[in-house]
């Protein structure tokens, strides 16, 4: 019986984790290394619409003359849409705060 409760538990757990994770919309999440930056452009209602938009977004950062440019297209709901690299170390520093 108690194993029974903790099996069904579990299963509406992940049953959560998964209908919340699908719900997320689709982001193109960039990382330039020069200049030292993650940009998130969206949110897109499925992966092929986010795919067919990141070349338009690539070639803006070229424009710019970035360099070493990385492209995801992932579910998520990102709390910033530019992070620069002092931002990026001074949000690391702030998870060790206590």
């Amino acid at each position: 019986m108690i194993f029974r409760d903790f099996a069904d538990r579990f299963r509406n757990f992940a049953n959560s984790v998964v209908r919340f994770k699908v719900s997320q919309p689709y982001w193109v999440k960039i990382t330039t290394k020069k200049p030292h930056c993650i940009y998130y452009f969206g949110p897109f209602d499925n992966y092929s619409e986010a795919k067919e938009m990141q070349s338009g977004y690539v070639e803006d950062l070229m424009t710019e003359k970035a360099i070493g440019i990385t492209v995801e297209i992932k579910r998520c709901l990102p709390t910033r849409l530019t992070i620069m690299e002092e931002e990026e170390v001074y949000q690391q520093s702030e998870i060790f705060k206590y």
